[in-house]
């Protein structure tokens, strides 16, 4: 099957079907509008969370200074205001090295029979090298929003508490302190709020460990947020700590959230509330009201289960399985596309010497790409120094786009010499790799390639059969197409997350793993390219050479699929 056999509807509408998916699934993880400040008063909006970062803010307030002991007397002031019982909790921490005095805020809302409260928790201490409206006084605004609100809704069974703590930058000691206070011992859950940039979505980074309960009471709650098991596997394994982490080292379930956009900004003056995203600020606020609900009324704590495997799947919507059933559905994959491919060589829909030229041309390209990549980096750090972090969104474009076209220009080469179903094959041979590697490496990370591979090598096999048994082309396209749909809404959102997470950092990384997308999307890139490449000059008189030349080569490709058909029928 090659671009010549469809019809042009077929070469047209199918590829602008997966265009406009990798659009939307980029689209419904970026950050919500925010509601306004004259929002109905019993919701969550992010511009009212946002007037008190302009309170809590305008100075550098780190732990041990006035300016600190300044903000604690404003939450207090305002929790006490909407009506929360709100009290200071003082304590001399020694640490070994160490002996401090630490001063949080801690507020609850009351349950009509609490049997095991709900925590949220942030600091609200700055570094001494910035303001600190985002690292965490994000976290502290939108506690104070959703205290406010969840004061005007009907009282839950369970107590929310609210624990803002100091001295988080230097060595966590006010989280420390609140694991001791009345209304936290005994809690089913906590909730950590953090950011490490100024914009971006809600992620739910991490949990406890054992988090059999905790994912699904997340699906049951509709707390929408960008979270996957991978996300988690990669956070455990370095050295980075919140808050979070000290609740966590003394047995408490939970799960931490924030959001990184915005990397420069990161513990310097340019963290201010002007840089603030409210944006960002109602991505974790519409997280936070409706778990806050849910654990409010829950009847029965979570208990520790074993991990689940979870990820976003279209939009922020999260599906979870457990962990166990990742191993047999990877095997399952590799297997599949083993089948799929076999198929295809034994039906004579694939030929061998195509196979591995499809697997063969992607390494090419990707030398390309990366070495591009780090090329326009290191010449990007010579003239800019660091401050190139502060366009790291436009040099990702930019290469992304190089990306694109590199791509599009391998894709002509080998457009009319390797089939449709060849060039699915040899790109999900990288998937069937990197389903080996997570699996072995990260077993609760592996459903990255595993359900493109899976999905990619049925789609495969459906479409072989089809084209076996004299079917439709256009059908077998549309098969091949519509497999095409899992790598998009996985690679997309995690290119994105990935780019966030280190902006700069990350240009060459995010620039192969886009290429490799290009790759598993080749069957649709080259049957779109030819038809831009042949339509385009129909009605062009003024470029006949032209014309005549691209006529030529489309008789070429008609005949090779004639040759390839007849070659099928025996």
């Amino acid at each position: 099957m090659y671009p010549a056999d469809l019809t042009p509807a077929s070469r047209l509408y199918l590829p602008l079907l997966l265009v406009a998916a990798a659009c939307a699934a980029f689209w419904l993880v970026l950050p919500p509008s925010e509601l306004p400040v004259d929002a109905p008063p019993e919701v969550f909006s992010g511009d009212r969370a946002h007037v008190h970062s302009f309170e809590i803010a305008s100075e550098i307030h780190a732990a041990g200074t006035p300016e600190l002991e300044e903000v604690a007397d404003y939450l207090h002031d305002r929790l006490t205001e909407y009506g929360l019982e709100t009290e200071f909790q003082r304590e001399i921490i020694n640490d070994g090295l160490r002996v401090r005095n630490v001063e949080n805020v801690i507020a609850r809302i009351p349950g009509t029979d609490n049997t095991h409260s709900f925590v949220m928790t942030a600091h609200f201490d700055s570094v001494p090298t910035g303001p600190g409206a985002a690292d965490d006084g994000a976290g502290t605004v939108v506690m104070l929003e959703a205290a406010r609100a969840l004061m005007l809704a009907p009282r839950m069974k369970n107590d929310i508490v609210f624990v803002f703590t100091c001295d988080e930058e230097l060595l966590g000691g006010g989280a420390r302190a609140s694991l001791t206070h009345r209304w936290v011992e005994g809690n089913a859950a906590v909730l950590g709020l953090e950011a490490r940039g100024t914009y971006g979505p809600a992620f739910m980074f991490q949990t406890s460990d054992d988090n059999g309960d905790l994912i699904p009471a997340m699906v049951r709650a509709s707390a929408p947020a960008m979270a996957n098991s991978l996300m988690f596997e990669v956070h455990r394994r370095t050295p980075n700590g919140t808050d979070f982490e000290q609740f966590k080292r003394h047995g408490y379930l939970g799960y931490d959230m924030a959001f990184v956009g915005g990397l420069g900004y990161y513990h310097t003056m340019n963290d201010n509330p002007e840089n603030l995203s409210p944006a960002s600020l109602q991505s974790q606020g519409d997280f936070v009201m409706p778990i806050a609900r849910y654990y409010g009324n829950l009847d029965t704590p979570p208990q520790r289960n074993a991990d689940r495997v979870y990820f976003n799947t279209l939009g922020l919507r999260l599906v979870s399985y457990l962990a166990s059933w990742g191993g047999p559905l990877a095997y399952g994959a590799i297997l599949l596309c083993l089948i799929a491919i076999a198929a295809g060589l034994w039906l004579r829909v694939l030929r061998g010497d195509q196979v591995i030229f499809a697997v063969l041309y992607p390494l090419l390209l990707l030398t390309v790409t990366g070495l591009a990549a780090a090329a326009f980096m290191v010449l990007s750090y010579k003239i800019f120094y660091v401050y190139m972090i502060y366009n790291a969104g436009i040099y990702q474009a930019g290469l992304l786009a190089l990306a694109l076209g590199c791509t599009l220009v391998a894709l002509r080469g080998v457009v009319a010499r390797v089939s449709l179903p060849a060039l699915q094959a040899g790109a999900l041979v990288y998937w069937l790799i990197a389903a080996v590697v997570l699996q072995y490496a990260m077993p609760v990370g592996s459903y990255v390639a595993t359900w493109p591979l899976l999905v990619g090598s049925a789609g495969l096999l459906a479409a072989i059969l089809v084209r076996a048994r004299g079917g439709r082309t256009e059908l077998a396209f549309a098969l091949q197409a519509l497999s095409l749909l899992p790598p998009i809404f996985i690679a997309v959102p995690g290119i994105y997350a990935l780019h966030l997470i280190g902006a700069v950092l990350t240009l060459v990384p995010c620039t192969l793993l886009f290429t490799l997308l290009l790759v598993q999307l080749g069957p649709m890139l080259a049957a779109g390219l030819t038809l831009l490449h042949y339509e385009a000059f129909e009605s062009c008189p003024s470029l006949p050479m032209l014309r005549s030349r691209l006529d030529a080569e489309r008789k070429e490709e008609r005949n090779h699929g004639i040759h390839v058909m007849a070659a099928q029928n025996g």
